[in-house]
This record gives structure tokens, sequence and C-alpha cells, in this order.
């Protein structure tokens, strides 16, 4: 996987992983703020 390809993952998991956690907390800054600890989670497992 290219780097470039690995960011477009990233970029459609993000914005899929954002909603969902929006739709399950209903407020937007801790819905970001959960999106982002799960990505970095997920970019540290990966490495």
């Amino acid at each position: 996987m290219t780097n470039e390809e690995y960011r477009g993952q990233i970029e459609m998991m993000s914005k899929s992983m954002f909603r969902y956690c929006l739709s399950r907390t209903g407020s937007y800054h801790d819905a970001e703020d959960l999106a982002q600890e799960i990505l970095h989670y997920y970019q540290v497992r990966s490495s």
C-alpha cells in the first residue's frame, strides 16, 4: 500500500468514524475527540 493510498483510507475511515461517534454521543465536540482517539489507536496498532 502506498503512502497516498494509506492516507486516502484513513481519510475515508475518519469521516465514517466521526459520523458513527456523532450518532452515539450526540455531541460534535465529543464525537470529534473520540474519532481522533480511535484513529490514533488504529494507527499505533498497525505500525
